[in-house]
């Protein structure tokens, strides 16, 4: 399992893992070519945007994390609480949050009536809870919409991540 637990220094199997992650992730199309929807949150510090490049600001390119991995670290300290990613494409949009230890998915559902709500909550915890992922529900008071974190107690990895994402696609389709 990765380890950074108040490390500023980061482990190189997390650089690499962070890399291999991002690239399957482009390999899905689940993300457009913005270079800020993906993120790397730290404690205590401000994140980091490592596809955003100064010469092609609105690009994303991954070049700056295949050359941390080919080092074996990265170009700023940590310890890394977080590799946030916005998927904005397929079935699976909002938020992916793979943390160390836990991969998490956050997303909105709009303007959801309360027998709706009722409706689409009942499939898809069972569904959720059915593949082993938890589901919170945050109602917003001021609009019918709520807020959804569907998570899994797993560790960074490519693959849990990878395996996360296919569940993600099968409890989406129940709303």
């Amino acid at each position: 399992m990765l380890k950074n637990e108040g490390s500023y220094l980061i482990p190189p199997e997390l650089v690499t893992t962070t890399l291999s992650i991002v690239k399957m992730i482009l390999g899905k199309r689940l993300v457009s070519d913005n270079p800020n929807s993906i993120e790397i949150v730290r404690v205590g510090r401000p994140p980091v945007f490592p596809c955003r490049k100064s010469q092609r600001p609105d690009k994303l390119d991954i070049s700056q994390l295949e050359w941390a991995a080919e080092k074996g670290e990265f170009w700023f300290f940590g310890p890394i609480k977080s590799l946030n990613v916005l998927l904005d494409r397929g079935i699976v949009q909002g938020t992916l949050v793979s943390e160390l230890d836990r991969i998490s998915f956050i997303t909105t559902l709009n303007e959801l009536n309360y027998e709706d709500f009722i409706e689409v909550k009942s499939n898809l915890v069972k569904t959720a809870n059915d593949l082993g992922f938890s589901v919170e529900f945050e109602q917003s008071h001021c609009s019918h919409n709520v807020k959804v974190t569907i998570s899994a107690e797993k560790p960074m990895s490519t693959q849990n991540v990878k395996d996360f994402l296919k569940g993600m696609e099968k409890v989406l389709k129940t709303v």
